[in-house]
């Protein structure tokens, strides 16, 4: 449900009117936890919506040096220099459980 609000506002309003790069980054790796798949950090900056270069660095600013404010969760290979986004990612365990309640939230709404 998140996911097709999410897309369908995109979609009306154009994603550059309405850039929301961390939000369509955390839809898109629960959506592949769902569909339990992995989900390549490169491909999250096409998700993002926005250019690359910002996409990396927000990419950055969700797996901060310090584990217990990461959203995301790195895993594969390190990044080398200039290596922003090698690797493979996932939600940290509380977002996931976030996104989880406020999706099971919007269903109920709807009755």
């Amino acid at each position: 449900m998140l996911i097709a609000e999410r897309k369908l506002l995109g979609e009306r309003l154009g994603f550059d009117a309405c850039p929301s790069p961390t939000w369509d980054i955390l839809l898109d790796l629960y959506l592949a936890h769902h569909e339990r798949r992995a989900i390549y950090l490169w491909s999250l900056c096409i998700a993002a919506n926005i250019p690359l270069s910002s996409a990396h660095r927000k990419i950055s600013e969700l797996v901060p040096e310090r584990a217990s404010r990461a959203l995301l969760r790195r895993s594969g290979r390190s990044p080398g220099p200039g290596d922003a986004v090698g690797g493979h990612a996932r939600l940290a365990r509380s977002v996931h459980g976030c996104l989880a309640q406020q999706d099971r939230a919007r269903l109920s709404l709807r009755g």
